[in-house]
């Protein structure tokens, strides 16, 4: 296969190291210049919103002073009215000498009703000429929000004062100070903060004055190294950035530059892992040029290929290097089409099959024209498909059994109404006995499935085998007695496996079932655990009954197969019962086998523990 084209990537790379050259040059004149305007700027802006919010924060601060210092004159006021009668105007006199020996010699007193009107003022002689009150700035708040605040000049008194209002019931209480000399210095904000800021400015402007020259250095230095990249000058190890963001930015361009001339290689070493990959690929690939040649192959699709054209190689490889579009590689495999195939604009899917074989056919074509065949051997799963329909077939046929005699002793009753009471009993037991079959057969079959595509829904958990193994011959017994059969267990003191409950038990309950069945009477029968290490239980089950004819041990493990039919049918056999055992093995990693003895049959088999 041709080597990746470098060519063009490697003059674009050339092209854009002189950019960088000639572009590096421009940028090492004004970079300190651009660094320091946009610090300055974004600096001042920064500076300015610091200053304007740390303001508003002092202001509000100085201002809470004050207003919790009227507070608690108002508060003290409130507590008068209400441990007296506050409907009593006469009261309100008593605020006057209370103020005097308690509160501030300026402070102010006002009682408003809620209409407006001024019942009290400790600064106002004449309460008539006082207007309404009510659209006082500091009523309205404390109206909507329990206490208000103002600052303006008094109409009544022509002083500035620093207004507090609460509301009690129907009336509001109103403290004021007035805007004198040592309020204002209350209020007033502190600068110094201000002028620390200008400072920590013209502070950060001389670090940025000495970081732009460390930061023009590393430029300098890019500079250099840009001419040698533009240059193919082998680069010098004297050439060490600084120790900053430039620098390792730098020092990252240095490594991918000097990458840059082993990367024709490593693709080169790449195409190799790709070819490889393609060697032990399951699949046939061929990948074809624009102009029908073909560029990449592995072994598989030359034997697919040989497989499809029996043999002619070079004539079918011509054959589908001259499909330039999907209708021409339809007609050069129309005459190996199994089944229906799907086509559309830029691909061709189909089911091809060969002497007995079976290959999944994709034609795959791009838009500029080069095409992938990818060919794959189904052969298997095609088989593995067949198998299930035959198991089907089988599993249909079984069906039919038990379900055309439940219909005809049920029809009989229907139609014959004089049929004596002993014969519909014995109708229905024998549909009954029909139904119990049906039930097992598809209990089986259920089973068989769900080892087969579900048997992440069997769960393992620790349990004991002798316990598992006693409880099924106990289940068994009569039929055990009934039989005259002796069971011996042997070799199973306390052995644990880590298994499915419901697995191992059909594993035994199935051997010795089939033993019942089959054997004989008078027949005894063992269970040994014969070998065991720290991976595997090795198992033997026999008995010295009748056994299986030879010819048959290959197929007793095949679903439905009987030595027997007419007989197996008889005694209630589903056909079912030996490949549910050696799937429950087998789900166990395990494996099972079979042979016959001088008198009787042994299986034995492992569980991983």
């Amino acid at each position: 296969m041709q080597d990746y084209p470098l060519k063009r990537d490697q003059e674009w790379g050339t092209l854009m190291i002189h950019s960088t050259v000639s572009s590096s040059v421009n940028i090492n004149k004004v970079y300190s210049k651009k660094l320091i305007k946009s610090f300055f700027g974004l600096f001042f802006i920064f500076s300015i919103i610091i200053v304007l919010i740390l303001f508003h924060r002092e202001k509000n601060k100085n201002i809470e002073v004050v207003e919790g210092k009227l507070s608690i004159y108002n508060e003290v006021i409130t507590n008068y009215l209400i441990h007296n009668d506050n409907s009593d105007i006469t009261k309100y006199k008593e605020l006057d000498s209370l103020c005097e020996k308690y509160f501030d010699h300026d402070l102010r007193i006002t009682i408003i009703e809620e209409n407006g009107k001024v019942l009290y003022d400790n600064r106002v002689n004449d309460l008539l000429l006082m207007d309404d009150h009510s659209n006082r700035n500091e009523i309205l708040s404390a109206e909507f929000s329990s206490e208000g605040t103002d600052v303006r000049l008094s109409k009544s008194t022509d002083v500035e004062y620093f207004y507090y209002a609460k509301k009690l019931n129907n009336l509001y209480i109103r403290t004021a100070l007035p805007v004198n000399a040592d309020l204002k210095d209350i209020l007033r904000v502190d600068y110094v903060f201000i002028v620390f800021l200008f400072m920590i400015f013209f502070i950060m402007s001389f670090l940025l004055i000495y970081v732009s020259d460390h930061f023009g250095r590393s430029i300098k230095l890019l500079r250099k190294f840009s001419v040698a990249m533009a240059t193919g000058s082998d680069i010098s190890d004297d050439i060490e950035f600084t120790n900053n963001e430039l620098g390792e930015i730098s020092n990252q361009i240095k490594k991918v530059y000097l990458n840059f001339k082993s990367v024709q290689n490593k693709l080169n070493l790449e195409k190799e892992k790709f070819i490889q990959h393609l060697s032990i690929s399951n699949e046939g690939i061929g990948i074809f040029s624009n102009d029908s040649t073909l560029l990449l192959y592995n072994n598989n699709f030359i034997n697919f290929i040989n497989k499809l054209s029996d043999g002619k190689l070079e004539d079918n490889l011509k054959e589908y290097s001259r499909c330039i579009n999907i209708n021409d590689f339809v007609k050069a495999t129309n005459n190996y089409i199994h089944s229906e195939y799907k086509i559309n604009d830029n691909s061709f899917h189909s089911l091809i099959k060969r002497n007995d074989q079976y290959f999944d056919f994709h034609f795959l074509l791009f838009k500029d024209k080069s095409f992938e065949i990818i060919i794959n051997d189904i052969t298997e799963p095609e088989n593995r498909k067949l198998i299930k329909q035959q198991i089907s077939s089988n599993i249909s046929h079984e069906l039919k059994t038990p379900v055309a005699a439940i219909s005809g002793f049920l029809e009989t009753l229907l139609n014959n109404d004089n049929i004596q009471k002993e014969k519909i009993m014995e109708f229905i037991g024998r549909s009954y006995k029909q139904v119990k079959r049906l039930s097992i057969l598809i209990d089986d079959i259920s089973t068989l499935n769900r080892i087969d595509e579900a048997n992440k829904l069997y769960l393992k958990e620790k349990l004991r085998l002798d316990t598992l193994i006693n409880e099924i011959i106990s289940d068994l017994d009569m039929n055990l007695k009934s039989n005259n059969m002796e069971v011996s267990v042997i070799g199973f003191n306390s052995t644990y496996i880590n298994g499915n409950y419901h697995l191992l038990d059909a594993i035994f309950r199935n051997l010795l079932d089939n033993s019942i069945k089959y054997a004989g009477k008078d027949t005894k029968i063992k269970i040994e655990r014969y070998f065991e290490d720290n991976e595997f239980i090795s198992i033997k089950f026999s008995d010295n009954g009748k056994g299986i004819p030879e010819e048959h041990l290959h197929r007793i493990f095949e679903r439905f197969y009987r030595i027997d039919k007419g007989r197996s049918r008889v005694l209630g056999g589903t056909g079912l019962g030996l490949a549910i055992v050696k799937n429950a093995v087998h789900f166990h990693n395990g494996e099972i086998f079979v042979k016959s003895l001088n008198k009787g049959i042994e299986f034995s088999f492992s569980l991983k523990k």
